[in-house]
Parts: C-alpha cells; structure tokens; sequence
C-alpha cells in the first residue's frame, strides 16, 4: 500500500500542472523530506534512456525508498562519523569538485602565453630595492616611495648610473643593474611579464615581488637561442698574480690554441692542461646550457660558435683563460 501511495503521489507531480511555483514535496521518508527537483534531478541523472513512463517510474521510486531508509539508517548506527567513511567522502568530493575549480580555457591560455614567451629571449637591467625581513605595511610603503623617487630619476638620468647608485642587487655597482639575456621561467612571474611586455627602450612602474620592488628596462628582443653544449679548456691566473704571471698564463693559453690549430685532439689537451677538473675528465665537455648561466663572455663565446667543432679565440674573464670547442 505505502508503494502505491509514493507511486501515486510521483505520477502526480510529473503530470500536473505547472502553475505551481513552489517546489512540491513528493514524499517523506524519515524527517526527510524529498521535493519534486530533487527526485527529478536524481531519476534523470540514473535513467540513461532520459524517458519516462509508469513502470519504470515505480521501480525507481522502490529503489529510492530504499536507498534513502539505508542512508537514514547509516546514519542512525552513526557509520557517517567513522574515520574511514570520512577518508573516502572527502576523496568521492574533491573528484567532483575539481572539474569546477579548474578553468581549462584559462589554463590553455596561460600554457599558450608561456610557450611563447619560450620562444623570445630578454635583454633587461633591473632596479631593486629589497624589503625588511617580516616586513610591516609602514615597511612595504616606504619602500614603495623610495622606488617611486627612483622612478622619477629615471625620467631623466642614465639607467646604469641610477642602478650603481641606488639598487640593492649586489651586482648593480658593477654592472649597472644590467641582468643580461633571459628567456621564460627564468624570473618569478611579474618580472617576466614586464619583460614580455614592455616596448624596448621603456622602462617599467615600480613591481612588487616578494622580494621586494624592481623597475625593469627591456633593452632588446630576440629569437630564443635555446641551449648549447661546449666543451672548455680553463687555464687560470694563480691568485694575486703578477702581470708577468697574467702574460705566462696567456702564453700558455695561444700555446694550447695553436695545437689545437695543428691538429692535436681537443678533448686530451683538455684532461692534460686544463685547471678546471670538473669538466676537464670528460674532456673538457660542459653540460648544455641556457642564456644567464655563464659569465656574459663565456656565454657570448658559446652561442657564436654556430658549427660543431669550431673553436672560440681565448676569453679573458676574471683572470683567467679560456678555450671553447
């Protein structure tokens, strides 16, 4: 009898008139009552056939009755608070929340902005000014308004002269803030996108990292020139040396230079002469390498050598010698 009232009674709701407005309630199974959306949505959902006709209506209503008096009575010997239940609830959620959470459309775009930005390298300088560590608002401002001061300066001083003056970087005093040639995921994100984004020439608003605020200028643009494997032969200045040691170690250098030139394998004068010990057991071989991971010569050297086994002239860099293959 109870089955034909709830058949009755969902036959009823499906048939009737739409004027109602309100969400009718069908049945009560419990305390819990079920309305007419939520039956619907739960028939629909489990009826891949999406018809609907009287015996398959009462079937389902059989096995809805059932499964809900199951649920209530789960609940009732408490299995809902068990550890394990809880485990796979949050596993069955978050496998149906994650599609929701995630923006395919935009995470396409983001991969295809990146890729792109693969495919150019950056020439930049950058002002830094670093924030105090556990940095308070009042700490975060004043930098803010150093940097702005900075940015003013700019409108009419030399980048390099301004950086050597002012920036945080250890190296800018040297080098004028001048970073050198960068590619994609080589700096944290709103650096790169000043330098992907930024005319050459211009110069950029004061960027917030967590390191602190940078102003960037992009010098030039590029084709990316990917990676290059080399090998070297290092001979190294002995440390305080003399000019006349700086010229014996050149000597030695142009001596190495010319066997190579006769005719002598690259690879064995690398394990006989040269200083760096690393590569000089493979033979002088270097692992492959990107833009901004050498000394700027070293790294100018390398990507000019456009043919395998051309040879570099010697580069001097910081006292000491060296040949590329």
């Amino acid at each position: 009898m109870r089955k034909f009232v709830l058949t009755l009674v969902v036959a009823f709701a499906f048939c009737g008139a739409k004027a109602q407005n309100s969400d009718p309630t069908l049945m009560k199974i419990g305390d819990n009552v079920v309305t007419k959306s939520e039956f619907e949505y739960i028939y629909f959902k489990n009826n891949s056939a999406n018809t609907l006709d009287r015996k398959n209506l009462d079937e389902y209503v059989e096995l809805f009755t059932k499964f809900k008096l199951k649920v209530l009575e789960a609940q009732a010997l408490g299995l809902d608070t068990l550890p394990s239940f809880k485990r796979e609830y949050s596993g069955y959620r978050a496998q149906i929340v994650e599609p929701f959470l995630v923006d395919k459309e935009l995470d396409e775009q983001l991969a295809s902005e990146q890729y792109q930005r693969l495919l150019e390298d950056a020439e930049v300088s950058i002002i830094s000014l670093q924030l105090p560590r556990n940095a308070v608002p009042a700490d975060t401002l004043a930098v803010y308004k150093q940097m702005l001061e900075i940015e003013k300066r700019l409108k009419q001083e030399d980048f390099a002269k301004v950086a050597r003056e002012v920036s945080q970087d250890n190296s800018a005093k040297e080098n004028g803030g001048y970073i050198g040639w960068l590619t994609g995921q080589m700096v944290v994100f709103p650096l790169e996108k000043a330098m992907y984004s930024l005319p050459v020439g211009k110069i950029s608003a004061p960027i917030r990292t967590s390191y602190g605020y940078h102003i960037v200028k992009v010098l030039a643009r590029r084709p990316a020139v990917g990676k290059v494997q080399v090998a070297h032969i290092l001979k190294k200045f002995p440390e305080n040396a003399t000019l006349e040691e700086q010229e014996n170690t050149h000597r030695q250098i142009i001596k190495i230079a010319e066997k190579i030139e006769n005719g002598e394998d690259f690879a064995k004068l690398a394990k006989d002469e040269s200083n760096d010990p690393g590569s000089a057991r493979n033979g002088g071989m270097l692992q492959p390498f990107g833009v901004n991971r050498m000394v700027p010569e070293f790294e100018k050297a390398a990507f000019a050598l456009k043919n395998a086994d051309d040879i570099s002239e010697p580069i001097e860099r910081n006292l000491a010698g060296t040949l590329l293959n």
